[in-house]
């Protein structure tokens, strides 16, 4: 199951300065991801023309979104379902475990959560069982999330507040939706704090509602939930969140990274709707007049912005009112020239995605740059960044998926779940019938100098398999193959 991350304007939380600029960062990356950035791109329009001017550019044009064309378009790690293994677990329990991920809708989850964690720098998925048993995953975005991390693993929280809405009773019995803060605390492993507070400026003021939401009087100590089940971390707490890195830095946040990516990619949409504007009002000859007036002259615009103007076109004709002795009527050469403006755009667009990670060889050659629009990125480019992106993503599902275990085993899992030795394996985006042929060809040769094997080839044809498993199946191949001649 995907829930929607909370976009909508998170109530105060603990945290100094820092935190609130982190936060207001990624609500306004979650806006461009989602579409909820007018209000961005109004303000960034005011700050970059005077009133006046912005107000001849006209409405913002939204159909030009760097920043969420490059992340969708480097979000294809799991655009082909990942290849899951447990070392020692039986093809029976494998097959459950599979299943039992696929109803919780767990990687068109990870699809979405690449793409946050991404644009954001840091992402976390929450895992829980409820009473039937059924898994649910959660998608957290950071601008609900205060958290801090142990000296000894300095980009994993051992703190984490996050913050929910619930329907909770309020004190005269009518159940009213507030904002509430979980707060889970396992630096101290002998004595972890799971609370559930109700909103407030101030934390050590915060009204704690855990009984009145769970009906038990505390989840902290010896009642607290989240413990491993097996192994030496038997016993052990942990905090229910699996979380993600962009890229590992040593530091549990890196959001300062795409500042420039984010500021370019608006500065990318005011340039298009000047453009546009453009376009509409100025690519064309410009008329004037010397000792003439023209007819028909209208004012338009909101006060203070209020200017004379006529509405004309290529077809129109305009009429003028002597105002001298020599009135004279003619033309200047058309104010702009939508391709060479366009092409300068386009040019400033791919100097913002160095700071998404891209050169110049990683875009598609569409024969329209010029345009500005056609931002496509080579398959090969991105499957290249996805190789980058494997260790930090597959440390986050292995986290993931070993809490995902401890949950299952607490609530009664039979046979259970392991919770240590998993594996995952990333086939990625597709490749097309011509790549495939390209790559074959190109082992083929490979093959005859001795310089690849079968296994290579079967690789090629299956991304994401190992070489152990290659061979297994080749094996396998080689075996059927026999029997069916015998018979």
């Amino acid at each position: 199951m995907t829930v929607t991350p909370q976009t909508s304007t998170i109530p105060p939380m603990p945290g100094d300065h820092t935190d609130d600029q982190r936060r207001s960062s990624a609500r306004q990356r979650i806006r461009l991801l989602d579409g909820g950035w007018l209000d961005d791109l109004i303000r960034h329009l005011t700050e970059h023309f005077v009133d006046l001017r912005a107000s001849a550019v006209g409405k913002p044009d939204l159909s030009i979104n760097l920043y969420l064309a490059v992340i969708d378009q480097l979000s294809q790690l799991y655009a082909t379902r990942p290849i899951v293994d447990v070392e020692g677990a039986s093809d029976e329990l494998m097959d459950s475990i599979t299943e039992t991920l696929a109803d919780a809708g767990l990687w068109s989850m990870t699809q979405e959560n690449q793409r946050y964690t991404l644009a954001i720098r840091e992402g976390f998925v929450r895992p829980s069982v409820s009473d039937d048993g059924t898994l649910v995953y959660r998608l957290v975005t950071p601008d609900a999330v205060i958290a801090t991390a142990s000296p000894a693993t300095p980009d994993m929280p051992w703190r984490l507040v996050e913050a929910l809405q619930r329907d909770v009773p309020n004190a005269r019995g009518k159940v009213e939706s507030v904002w509430t803060w979980d707060e889970m605390d396992i630096s101290d492993p002998r004595d972890p704090t799971y609370r559930i507070l109700r909103a407030d400026s101030d934390m050590d003021r915060a009204e704690d509602i855990t009984e009145i939401v769970t009906g038990v009087p505390s989840l902290s100590g010896p009642a607290y939930p989240y413990r491993w089940t097996q192994g030496e971390r038997a016993g052990l707490p942990y905090i229910p969140h699996a979380m993600y890195h962009a890229k590992r830095t040593g530091k549990l946040w890196n959001w300062r990274t795409g500042l420039e990516a984010v500021e370019g990619a608006l500065t990318v949409a005011v340039l298009h709707s000047f453009w546009l504007h453009n376009v509409k009002d100025c690519s064309w000859s410009q008329k004037y007049s010397i000792d003439a007036a023209v007819r028909g002259l209208a004012t338009e615009g909101p006060d203070g912005l209020r200017r004379q103007t006529v509405i004309t076109d290529p077809a129109s004709i305009l009429m003028f009112d002597s105002e001298g002795d020599h009135p004279e009527v003619s033309t200047l050469a058309p104010a702009i020239d939508p391709k060479t403006l366009g092409e300068a755009i386009a040019s400033y667009q791919q100097d913002v995605g160095v700071y998404l990670g891209l050169g110049p060889d990683d875009y598609e050659r569409s024969g329209q740059a010029e345009s500005g629009y056609a931002i496509s990125l080579k398959r090969e480019s991105v499957r290249e960044k996805q190789r980058g992106y494997e260790p930090t993503f597959r440390r986050g599902d292995t986290e993931l998926l070993e809490k995902t275990a401890a949950m299952m085993n607490a609530g009664g899992a039979n046979p259970p779940w392991p919770e240590e030795g998993w594996s995952i394996e990333y086939p990625g985006l597709p490749r097309t019938g011509s790549e495939v042929q390209v790559g074959l060809e190109r082992l083929e040769k490979l093959e005859a100098l001795g310089l690849a094997s079968k296994v290579d080839g079967y690789m090629e044809l299956h991304p994401g398999v190992t070489r152990e498993k290659a061979l297994e199946d080749l094996r396998r191949i080689k075996q059927e193959t026999r029997t069916l001649a015998i018979e």
